[in-house]
């Protein structure tokens, strides 16, 4: 069987997480698959992440954006290939084919109500992409699969599709995560209290960051001894604007 893969970047340097669910499901198919034949279908980049195998082979598609790419210069190089199956790793895939399609639909995020102003063009633009494209591939879909049983819920009520159509397969994680045994000592390079809150955020909309300062605030007025928080992946530029929007400055 020859089967498609859509991970057009994995190459890049600066990867985002749907980056490293695709890169990681394709090595371990690599090392669990030796019968099915695979092309990995992505732009060019400088981090040669993936090498070919026996049956894993790599192809380049070169064109300028992400929608054109994957528009017109996907499909030009499927019609080449012309495999058994296209697998489409984050979000969105060709609207016309006939190629039997499974998507990996991370979430619907970009159905929400926008959080805030802080989005990018980049941000905007890939949030009016996705809002266009998901909704016209969705029929043709044979499989679509989401990170959650929470999520394959959220998805079949907000898009109105068949609970059967969805399926949960967790993320896992790169091998280069591993458990740290003395979590303080790098932690103390920033802050010298403990205990202490501990936030993972950025300027992504999902990851809520107003809100979070927000409620902090209020912990901090109601709260006789408040422990200090920790931000993690957030400019100090940023989080100072942050405050200064919710009064807390």
């Amino acid at each position: 069987m020859k089967i498609a893969i859509e991970a057009q970047r994995i190459f890049r340097k600066e990867k985002h997480g749907m980056d490293y669910v695709a890169l990681e499901t394709i090595r371990e198919l690599q090392k669990i698959d030796q019968q099915n034949e695979y092309f990995i279908l992505v732009s060019p980049g400088d981090d040669i992440c993936l090498q070919e195998s026996a049956n894993v082979h790599i192809v380049t598609v070169n064109w300028p954006s992400y929608p054109l790419w994957e528009q017109i210069g996907l499909p030009l190089a499927l019609r080449k290939i012309k495999p058994d199956l296209l697998h489409c790793t984050s979000n969105t895939a060709p609207v016309y084919g006939n190629i039997p399609l499974v998507l990996t639909l991370h979430d619907i995020i970009f159905l929400e109500k926008k959080q805030g102003k802080n989005q990018s063009m980049y941000q905007r633009l890939g949030r009016f992409y996705r809002r266009i494209i998901v909704p016209q591939i969705l029929t043709r879909c044979k499989r679509i699969i989401t990170v959650s049983h929470f999520e394959c819920n959220r998805i079949s009520h907000f898009l109105h599709i068949d609970r059967q159509l969805l399926v949960a397969v967790h993320n896992g994680y790169s091998q280069h995560f591993i458990p740290i045994r003395n979590a303080q000592a790098t932690t103390a390079r920033y802050i010298k209290k403990h205990p202490y809150l501990f936030f993972l955020g950025n300027t992504d909309p999902k990851k809520n960051t107003a809100r979070v300062l927000q409620a902090y605030g209020i912990y901090l007025k109601k709260s006789r001894q408040p422990l200090p928080l920790l931000i993690a992946d957030l400019k100090e530029e940023i989080i100072d604007e942050y405050l200064n929007r919710q009064g807390l400055q």
